[in-house]
């Protein structure tokens, strides 16, 4: 036994029981969570981007109402506002589902 051989340093037996009891326990690794970690980025990027383009398309559609029917301010406002509300209604859909 190691111990034995090393009995004249006081702290190797405590620090060699100390290790068994660390070795015999399951140790997770970091790269067991990477994949998972990157799906969650990914969800989180996909998120950010539907809801960009949400906005964008119903600013775009306003701009175009507003340039057809002469409108000016009046449907690009609402093109933007609907896009804010549906785009957060979503974003807000798939934050709360579990999973």
């Amino acid at each position: 036994m190691v111990a034995a051989k090393y009995s004249k340093i006081p702290g190797l037996v405590a620090c060699e029981t100390f290790h068994k009891v660390l070795v015999s326990a399951p140790v997770k690794h970091p790269e067991d969570n990477a994949a998972k970690a990157m799906g969650q980025g990914y969800d989180l990027l996909a998120v950010g981007l539907t809801f960009g383009a949400a906005v964008a398309l119903f600013t775009v559609l306003g701009v175009w109402g507003d340039r057809r029917l002469g409108t000016t301010p009046l449907l690009t406002l609402i093109g933007v506002f609907a896009g804010l509300g549906l785009g957060g209604f979503w974003v807000y859909q798939k934050v709360k589902r579990p999973g």
